[in-house]
């Protein structure tokens, strides 16, 4: 039997993926420690799993309600200094006590968010395992290449692009991060790093899976360190969400026109009023429409519209003809997995990078896939009047997505 700490923070789409591999090692006889933000605990223990918080609900909840955390260059710095910096002290002084008390080398799956996880490998008897949710997170010099918002022109030069990292690092990200990197482990004998912080470093030196199938990776030689790639864990929760007769009506109810679902997103909550100016729209022009608003309670609105804090996705979304979101990659991967069409309109992060790959797996323009501002406000969805002939057929393959994922997933964990 393994000790395995499995570590994360940010949104319960953060959450997510992490905790299906948790619960996936636990179910196997592994001994599973859960560390991230206090507000998750709840869910965690919902599946069995031991817990602790390595940041506060009032940390969590100032990153949360930040103005900057969706802006698509300023965003990342809310997370680094909120969530990332803030939680290594906690982080470290678990990790120095587990590897006091275990005979066995502990394993430790973190997110590269966790940064107390990274500083402390040079410190303590333990094995890392930096998973990537999405590809966003690995720098690359290949095409699709996004620098916030923006795609990288695709005939740009290598050297261009390598140029580009260099500015970014130099007036952006080296000064925001390397000098608590530097006191830190300075602090501890260590040498400060000669190197930028997100191009290896930060990667685990032993090793680094992605939670995404090979086909959204950038290609293997052109990435900053080895990786893995098992496809998407998806998390289908132990306790199965309540019946909802509702919800059964509007699905079983006779329409003219195909359902929609609507989601803003777990941590959205600046943009949950354009997305619902949205839903509504579409119900006023004879759409059916349901709203996933987390936290809210179920409500009609309008003729055909259906709002709920959440859904079981994997048995609704089949049942819909189209799926508008905020780009994160467990929406994005759901829709594939449904085989249902998808639009986003996305904020920041891996968001933009992430809309370009639903695009490219549905074999459509971006254009057609992700919305600006004017077109989600109007309810203007490319292509939504010939969404019935839209082929509902799944777009990812058994082993991009669920349970062939996990396994591969604690495979990798377990090894070495």
């Amino acid at each position: 039997m393994s000790r395995v700490l499995v570590a994360t923070l940010g949104s319960v789409g953060d959450l997510q993926p992490f905790l299906a591999l948790a619960r996936a090692l636990r179910q196997r006889g592994h001994s599973v420690l859960f560390l991230s933000s206090e507000p998750h605990r709840a869910s965690v223990e919902a599946e069995g799993l031991a817990f602790e918080p390595i940041l506060s609900a009032h940390d969590h909840e100032r990153a949360a309600s930040h103005p900057d955390l969706w802006h698509p260059i300023r965003g990342f710095g809310v997370l680094w200094r909120h969530l990332a910096v803030r939680s290594v002290d906690s982080t470290v002084a678990i990790l120095e006590r587990e590897s006091a008390s275990h005979p066995h080398t502990p394993r430790v799956l973190a997110s590269p968010l966790v940064l107390g996880a990274r500083l402390a490998v040079d410190l303590l008897p333990y094995r890392l395992i930096t998973a990537h949710t999405a590809p966003n997170g690995l720098r690359h010099l290949g095409d699709p290449l996004f620098l916030g918002a923006w795609r990288v022109p695709g005939w740009w030069p290598r050297a261009w692009r390598r140029a580009a990292w260099q500015l970014l690092d130099r007036w952006k990200l080296q000064p925001m991060a390397a000098p608590f990197i530097n006191r830190w482990r300075m602090r501890r004998g260590f040498a400060a790093l000669q190197e930028p912080v997100f191009e290896r470093w930060l990667h685990s030196p032993h090793q680094v899976i992605g939670l995404f199938p090979e086909a959204f990776s950038p290609a293997a030689d052109d990435l900053p360190v080895p990786m893995h790639c098992v496809g998407f864990p998806l998390f289908r929760p132990q306790v199965p969400i309540l019946e909802d007769p509702g919800l059964q009506l509007w699905l079983g109810q006779q329409v003219t026109r195909p359902r929609l679902v609507i989601y803003a997103g777990s941590s959205h909550h600046h943009r949950a009023s354009a997305f619902q100016a949205c839903a509504e729209r579409l119900d006023a022009l004879g759409w059916p429409t349901l709203l996933l608003l987390p936290g809210s309670a179920p409500a009609r609105f309008g003729e055909w519209g259906l709002i709920r804090p959440w859904v079981d996705l994997r048995h609704t979304l089949p049942r819909v003809g189209g799926w508008l979101h905020h780009g994160g990659i467990g929406a994005c991967a759901e829709g594939l997995m449904a085989g249902v069409r998808q639009w986003t309109f996305p904020s920041a992060y891996d968001q933009f990078e992430n809309s370009w790959h639903v695009a490219q797996r549905m074999a459509l323009p971006l254009d057609k896939v992700q919305l600006d501002e004017a077109q989600l406000h109007a309810g203007r969805l490319p292509g939504l009047t010939s969404l019935a002939d839209w082929p509902v057929t799944p777009r990812l393959t058994s082993s991009e997505g669920g349970d062939s994922s996990i396994d591969q997933a604690v495979q990798l964990i377990l090894q070495g």
